[in-house]
Formats: structure tokens, sequence, C-alpha cells
């Protein structure tokens, strides 16, 4: 419902910005958005969005709730530019051409060619503007080393930030008017995720995922909060708020499945531990992914609904991890999982 809710005032918002500057649409420079993005020695998968220019937000310092709403309402008035082409460079002179779908959306992934001699750390993106301008971002790209040992993917509503995401009211207030300054973690989550980061020996580098089903517009309102609450940085992957037509699938909230088995198909060679919560479909997508990736599952864990007692198919989920083979916990707070660190 949250997402149907911002699918129509977003398409309203747009609806209105047309209206307003009448049937022959001006042209307008454009926002390169270059998000974190992942790696192999082999292949990266980019992330990047092309927009009409918007203005640049800030959602670091505290700020007034009437003065949040109107920031992230802006956000939803973002304009896609549509199937156009991004250039791409990496370090040193690999070049690339990736192009935006319907959501000026680009989610590509590309071979390289550095004969594992060079990391790629970073990436730069180009693209087009008014006639005589060239845009141009940077985004870091995420890797592994010889330190790492193990992919972490987690949730983030409910999971590590306290949204109440099955009440769509609840949600919606709290996106719209609370700044990321003012969003409450669960107070354990952070120090736990560093824990889990650096290892028993604190010297590994382990990878940090970050899956929603929120939507790409709100971004950098997710981004500043792992930041500000000290979360390890990691690749943050969220979803349209519009959705190009796909296959039915039984599972909802699917797009999560298809990110993770993207991560998984990247790092093969590592075990997964993946983190969620009771609250909507993180039990039925992590098993489905441990059935499709047998032995590649090393643990499943889930915050049970903090807000009532109420835990949907507990048992039934808990037969069926026995079931296949991979170890499955529900807890109240990560340090009951992990208390050896």
């Amino acid at each position: 419902m949250m997402k149907t809710f911002f699918n129509f005032l977003q398409a309203a918002l747009i609806g209105l910005l047309k209206l307003l500057r009448g049937s022959k649409r001006l042209a307008k420079s454009r926002s390169l958005l270059a998000y974190t993005s992942y790696g192999n020695k082999k292949q990266v998968r980019l992330l990047a969005r092309l927009v009409e220019a918007h203005p640049q937000i800030d959602f670091e310092n505290r700020q007034s709730s009437m003065k949040h709403f109107f920031q992230v309402a802006r956000l939803f008035f973002m304009h896609p530019v549509k199937h156009s082409l991004i250039k791409v460079r990496f370090q040193p002179k690999q070049s690339f051409e990736i192009s935006t779908n319907d959501f000026g959306f680009s989610n590509k992934l590309l071979l390289v060619e550095n004969e594992g001699k060079e990391k790629i750390q970073k990436v730069d993106f180009f693209s087009e503007d008014l006639p005589g301008r060239l845009l141009n971002s940077q985004a870091k790209v995420i890797q592994p080393n010889q330190d790492t040992h193990k992919i972490f993917i987690s949730d983030v509503d409910d999971t590590i930030l306290v949204s109440k995401a099955t009440n769509f009211i609840s949600l919606a207030l709290k996106t719209l008017f609370l700044p990321p300054t003012k969003r409450k973690s669960f107070p354990e989550a952070a120090k736990v995720y560093q824990k889990l980061k650096h290892g028993k020996s604190g010297a590994e580098n382990n990878l940090f995922f970050y899956v929603s089903s929120s939507t790409w517009d709100i971004y950098p309102l997710l981004r500043e909060f792992l930041k500000l609450n000290r979360f390890p940085e990691g690749v943050l992957l969220l979803q349209n708020v519009k959705q190009e037509k796909q296959k039915k699938s039984k599972i909802s909230h699917s797009h999560k499945l298809e990110r993770i088995q993207e991560i998984i198909e990247m790092y093969p060679e590592y075990k997964i531990e993946l983190i969620g919560d009771a609250g909507q479909a993180d039990p039925m997508i992590y098993l489905e992914i441990a059935s499709r990736y047998p032995k590649m599952v090393d643990k499943i864990l889930i915050r049970k609904r903090w807000w009532d007692s109420n835990f949907t198919d507990e048992d039934s989920y808990l037969k069926k991890a026995e079931k296949l083979g991979v170890e499955m916990h529900y807890f109240s707070s990560l340090d009951e999982i992990y208390n050896e660190f």
C-alpha cells in the first residue's frame, strides 16, 4: 500500500509539473545521480539514475518536520530522463556506454578487464546536459579483498530502522515528517553490524548490502540514516516507485529476491548471512534464496515483530529452514545472537 500511495503521489506531482509547463516541454538541465556500486575482479554492477535537474537537498542537519516534508516532496518531483546514454569510465582507461530505462534508471552488469592487477575503487559517469555542457558524477565501487570472509545482506525497515512498515500510516508519517536525525535505529544494531563487518579478529573486511523495498526517491534519507547511526558502509539497493512489467511472482517484495540473487551470483565463493524482520516477507524471501543457492546461505536472522507478539508462521519457517539445512533464528535483539563478540 505504501508503494501504491507513493506511486500515485509521484504521478500526480509529475502530471502537475507538466501542466504548469504547458504541452510543449522546454529543455531542462539534468542531474546525474551515481550510487555506490559493487563488483569483483571481472565484473561491476553499476547503479545510476538520470533525472531532470533538482536542487541539492541537505538531510544531514536537524530540521523542522515541515521543512523536511517539503524537501521529501521535492524528491518525488524528480522527472526521469528515459532511454538516454550515460558514459562510464573506470580507472585507468576503460570506458563503456549504458542506457537508462523508462524510469531514468540503470542497473547494468559490465565485464571489466583489469586482469586482477588493480582493484576498481571508483567509477566516473558522464552524460550530455544542455548543449555545450557535460554532467559528471563519481561513485564508489565496493569489492571484497583478502580480508573478506562473508557477505551480509540486511533489510532496513524494522530490521535496523524503527518503522512499523506493516502500518501504512505510521510508515508514511515517519518518512514524510521525520528527518534522518530524528529517526530511531534499534539500539544494538549498529554496534553488532560493526562487529560483523570486522569479524572476531577485528581485521576482517566483510561486505554489507542493505536491500529495501523503499524507493530510490528516498535514497538520500536512508543513506544519511545509515551514516548518522554509524552503520558499516555498504551498498544500498532500493526499487522504483513504478516497476517495469515483470513475470508474476508468488513472493511479495520480489524486488528483494532479484537484488539478493544478483549479489550472490557476483560472489559465489562467499558465505551469505541474511538479516531481516518478521513484519513483511523477509522469512519467505530468504528461505527461497536458501533453496535456490544451497550451502551458500550460512544463517537467516529474523527480528521479531517488536510492536506485537504475533509471529506469523514462525514454526513453519523454522521447519522449512531445518529441512533446507540452513541455520535460522528469530531474535528480539541482535545481542542475543552475537553475544560471543
